[in-house]
């Protein structure tokens, strides 16, 4: 394998970038799988052929970087994706990805966003600018002004490694290199969260004084740098880490270099079903706004509801005592049986199973075990489905 190392020091000259992520932190996988469970149970209802069509899910889901919107267009089942996201430059992002895809190679694209594990990332600058000046004239007119004046910034350097998360990466990876740890390599990692000098590498990225050099205007919660801590730790006790492309990923900022160490969008044979079901806006529409308000107003406008609603880790930030209340707000939006996709980074265990019980939704304690075992994600804590009841 030839995976181009960065070495120390990786710091964009306009940093902090205006991506808080140029990646996702969540499996695209347990989204397929809600929707699997839907089509199936759409299906055994169906009178005959002729409904065929009609059974084919409408998917609401949090823009993000894209990976996930474009990954559930791999699906025959799934009619239409929205996505949504409160911060105008992700859903920006999902655009220029949706874009590429349609317009340049499966090669081309990893050039692009400076992800190909083969090409150093510093060098292949003009090559970046000139695929970008490719696919402008083809950007919706918002999106095109708006990268243009992001060329010489974020695009130039490698969307695949400006985001703010991205860069907290980099910090970690240097820390680890220079005290001489290859947690990727290492056939036994089970001692290093009790290793001092390793701990100390992730305590020195999460610690209040790098925060505020990296991101002088963000909000610094101790707490939550705490806890991400805890989380790199217990993850490294998970199995078959070597092939996991999240774990790969927040080691190297690269993708594995294989097939199937790809987001499942960035497939070959995924790509060419994309093109060939659809990706255009008929298919994946993309909203900026606040969830909760944007939901609501398409589920209105079209007059027809939704059967997956997939809203990443917003719970991490909604108080414990407006949580129901949130959940709440996509009931009436989902069809019947429909399902609400949740995740949590920071929560206990036994969060989501108490917050079911005190909303209009079912809980399946044994479908939420498949679906978290699904999740290759190595920051999320659990991820399940509340299910909207049938009559």
């Amino acid at each position: 394998m030839n995976i181009c190392h960065e070495g120390n020091s990786f710091t964009p000259s306009f940093s902090p970038s205006v991506l808080p992520f140029s990646h996702m932190n969540e499996d695209y996988q347990c989204e397929l799988k809600a929707v699997e469970k839907v089509a199936a149970s759409r299906k055994a209802k169906l009178n005959g052929p002729d409904d065929v069509v009609d059974s084919r899910l409408n998917v609401l889901c949090i823009a993000s970087s894209g990976e996930t919107a474009l990954s559930l267009l791999t699906s025959e089942e799934v009619a239409q994706v929205d996505a949504v996201d409160l911060n105008p430059w992700q859903a920006y992002m999902t655009e220029l990805r949706r874009t590429a895809l349609l317009l340049l190679t499966r090669d081309e694209q990893l050039r692009l966003f400076a992800m190909d594990p083969s090409i150093p990332r510093h060098g292949d600058e003009e090559e970046r600018k000139r695929l970008y000046a490719f696919i402008r004239p083809f950007l919706p007119l918002e999106v095109r002004e708006k990268w243009d004046e992001r060329t010489d910034k974020e695009i130039t350097f490698g969307l695949g490694h400006v985001g703010q998360s991205e860069i907290i990466n980099h910090d970690i990876q240097e820390e680890l290199s220079t005290a001489g740890y290859d947690p990727l390599n290492r056939a036994d990692r089970s001692s290093l969260p009790h290793d001092p000098a390793f701990v100390g590498c992730f305590q020195q990225v999460y610690s209040y004084t790098n925060f505020k050099k990296r991101f002088a205007n963000l909000h610094i919660d101790t707490k939550a740098m705490e806890e991400m801590i805890h989380r790199h730790l217990e993850v490294l006790s998970r199995p078959n880490l070597h092939d996991n492309y999240f774990f790969h990923y927040y080691y190297t900022n690269y993708h594995i270099d294989k097939e199937t160490g790809l987001p499942l969008y960035l497939q070959e044979q995924a790509q060419e079903k994309i093109r060939l079901l659809g990706a255009t806006s008929e298919r994946l529409s993309v909203h900026i706004g606040d969830v909760t308000e944007v939901a609501p107003r398409l589920h209105n406008a079209r007059n027809k509801p939704y059967d997956v609603i997939s809203i990443s880790n917003i719970l991490d930030w909604i108080p414990e005592t407006s949580a129901p209340d949130f959940v709440e707000v996509f009931y009436p939006l989902l069809s019947e049986g429909g399902v609400l996709i949740a995740r949590h980074e920071t929560k206990p265990k036994t969060y989501f199973a108490a917050l079911a019980r005190k909303t209009s939704f079912h809980f399946d304690a044994e479908f939420n075990r498949q679906l978290f075992a699904m999740e290759r994600s190595l920051l999320i804590r659990d991820t399940v489905a509340f299910i909207k009841k049938t009559n």
